[in-house]
């Protein structure tokens, strides 16, 4: 799966949206390196951060990282959400289509 979003990320997509900096990348392991080849590669990232795991995120990422919280948006769909932070139609659509990943050939295009 790594494999993947790092071939990915080498084409240059307008967004990046994966799952979570869970507690595996919080101790250094996981996604880590990708996410670390995003945001050097100063791609959009759009990544959940349970809260357990936010000062560990805040560390990796430093000041590159924009924090947006979610509490009180959670009627809101992942394709107007997206579209108010300005990410437009591709993200949009990404998130529409974000139950069925594989259909559109992959978690990012």
């Amino acid at each position: 799966a790594m494999e993947l979003v790092r071939g990915q990320i080498e084409r240059r997509p307008d967004l990046v949206i994966l799952n979570k900096f869970g507690k595996t990348e919080a101790e250094g392991g996981g996604f880590r390196p990708v996410i670390a080849e995003a945001v050097e590669a100063e791609i959009p990232l759009l990544i959940a951060i349970p809260w357990r795991n936010i000062e560990g995120w805040r560390l990796f990422v430093g000041e590159m990282g924009t924090e947006h919280r979610l509490d009180g948006d959670e009627t809101v769909s992942p394709a107007a959400w997206l579209d108010r932070l300005g990410f437009g139609e591709r993200a949009v659509s990404l998130a529409t289509d974000s139950h069925s990943p594989r259909r559109q050939g992959g978690p990012l295009s």
